[in-house]
């Protein structure tokens, strides 16, 4: 079983550098145009989905209909962290540890656990063969599979894609792609 997946296009918060977490911002120009460079890289490499989820969360659902016209899953266990009282504000007055913020803070252990267990409820309902596209969000995703699938990886830029396989049993990190790197 193949899984892609994604994080969300550009949002004005992003281009702000401000923390959404479970708040939303729309996508930007950049953004639709960095989920269109995605679509174009995945019809070149011949990638079709089987399936498709998004976060419950705008940015991400309106980043997976750029990606394909298929009907898809909103699943709220792909949201991204809650970063309580932090929501909203300038990722630069952020304290760290990130741990130790509040308790309104969603920890980053209980996101990953929370991203693998909706991942393994998305795998339950596919065939061996399937090719799955998930769509969330940047942290979220980077916790599940920094603790979960590969502790050597270190970002997840907008409208990225991890690919990873799944044999019943557990995840394999097989790359990082991301086609909208230039785009300005």
């Amino acid at each position: 079983m193949r899984i892609f997946l994604v994080r969300h296009g550009q949002t004005w918060f992003n281009r702000q550098k401000r923390l959404q977490g479970v708040c939303d911002s729309p996508l930007t120009e950049l953004g639709i145009r960095q989920a269109k460079k995605l679509q174009e890289y995945f019809q070149m490499n011949n990638i079709s989905f089987d399936q498709a989820y998004s976060s419950t969360q705008e940015r991400a659902s309106d980043t997976l209909e750029l990606l394909t016209d298929m009907p898809y899953t909103r699943l709220k266990g792909l949201k991204e962290r809650s970063y309580g009282h932090w929501e909203g504000r300038s990722s630069r007055l952020f304290p760290l540890p990130w741990l130790k913020v509040s308790p309104a803070v969603e920890t980053r252990k209980h996101a990953a656990d929370r991203v693998e267990k909706t991942l393994l409820e998305i795998t339950s309902n596919a065939k061996k063969d399937d090719t799955i596209l998930v769509v969330g969000h940047g942290d979220s995703l980077h916790c599940f599979i920094s603790q979960k699938v590969n502790p050597k990886f270190t970002h997840f830029k907008n409208c990225s894609t991890v690919e990873l396989s799944y044999d019943g049993s557990s995840f394999t990190y097989k790359g990082y792609t991301w086609p909208a790197e230039n785009l300005r």
